[in-house]
């Protein structure tokens, strides 16, 4: 017999081991590539590694989103492509330099063109993230195109003015590089920022997901401003430089993307607070439900009915009889809500109802609740 949440347990087990073999198998290939290369020097060597780390992780992390979009309705799955989009090209974008050293076909980097995957990939991640604001009616400068544009462009032009030179290429290969990866970096700038507010705008059931995504994308930012500015400033002498630790910044944005990936393709299968679980009330209930809506403020209204009886009645107390039928009519507006209204999860009324059965622990025969007066309704 499966306890119930045991679906929920059994599915986060087998994410996480997913994940966990799959951060070994890069590990392990990465090592292999370090160990290969070692003869050619460190900086050689590392950067290779790091760079199949990189273009590996978000490969993996664009399976876990890919994973997790059928929970969502098809606005948002639109968003998730995006997404899933802007990690296959980033995984592309970090991949040049582990290709060129493995074929010799440097041309790919003293061409200069070798930012365009990475351009490519921040533009699907903001418009992404761009769509999925508009999905929680988020308004904000940050999602404007026409501003990132005109100041990714304005710090590509600073970023390719700067006299100086990277080592090993061309003058007009570098002011070219410096532009693409200067202008990809202020888009993704304002990328991360946006998932940032969006965050903030969702209920806490995907407050731990975009926390994630949003670690990611900061980082993601962060090792692009690191990358042009150790270009052109830092020695190539220096010892930072001699192991290609300029890489890591963008490995380690990877990482936190598989993390990301798969807090949201556990996003349907909520896990429940200890202290609803243990001992679920009416308004258990009601508070669950609500936190499966997105935008906290479309269902406020609805919880006046809940927050009136929880202001009325003593710590610990049992709602009356009265209380506990209008309390499941809150239940129905948010059942309501959620199954017509919600802009993000796509719920029916009989996975939404088994969903916080499960959850809480509920059956049909439990009187302590108004769970019972909802079976038929």
């Amino acid at each position: 017999m499966q306890l119930p949440g045991g679906r929920f347990h059994t599915r986060r087990f087998r994410m996480s081991l997913w994940a966990a073999e799959a951060v070994l198998g890069v590990l392990g290939v990465c090592v292999l590539a370090l160990a290969y290369f070692a003869p050619r020097g460190m900086a050689e060597a590392s950067t290779v590694a790091l760079g199949l780390a990189a273009g590996l992780f978000n490969i993996v992390a664009a399976g876990f989103f890919v994973a997790g979009l059928g929970q969502f309705r098809e606005e948002l799955r639109k968003a998730y492509i995006l997404v899933c989009a802007a990690l296959a090209l980033f995984a592309l974008s970090q991949m040049q330099l582990p290709i060129a050293a493995m074929t010799d076909w440097w041309f790919i980097v003293k061409s200069g063109l070798f930012g365009l995957p990475f351009m490519a990939s921040v533009v699907c991640l903001f418009l992404g993230m761009r769509r999925f604001a508009g999905l929680v009616d988020l308004h904000t400068p940050w999602a404007s195109v026409r501003i990132a544009v005109a100041v990714a462009t304005l710090g590509a032009v600073v970023a390719a003015a700067v006299p100086l030179v990277a080592p090993g290429a061309t003058t007009d290969s570098w002011d070219i590089s410096a532009g693409l990866i200067a202008w990809a970096t202020l888009f993704q700038l304002f990328a991360a920022v946006l998932v940032v507010r969006i965050t903030h705008a969702l209920s806490d059931i995907y407050s731990q997901a975009m926390s994630q995504l949003n670690s990611g994308t900061a980082t993601l930012a962060l090792g692009g401003f690191a990358f042009v500015l150790i270009q052109l400033f830092v020695p190539e002498t220096t010892w930072f430089r001699e192991y290609g630790l300029e890489a890591a910044l963008p490995t380690l944005a990877s990482m936190l993307l598989v993390v990301a990936g798969v807090s949201f393709a556990l996003i349907g299968e909520t896990r429940t607070p200890s202290r609803m679980a243990l001992h679920a009330t009416s308004l258990n209930i009601i508070t669950y439900t609500a936190m499966l809506a997105a935008n906290p403020n479309a269902i406020d209204d609805i919880l006046d009915g809940a927050r009136t009886i929880s202001a009325s009645m003593a710590p610990g107390a049992v709602p009356t009889e009265q209380a506990q039928r209008q309390l499941a009519n809150v239940y129905l507006q948010l059942e309501r809500y959620l199954i017509s209204d919600e802009e993000l999860q796509d719920f029916t009324k009989e996975s939404l109802r088994r969903r916080i059965t499960q959850a809480l622990r509920l059956d049909a025969n439990n009187h302590s609740t108004f769970w019972p007066l909802i079976q038929n309704r």
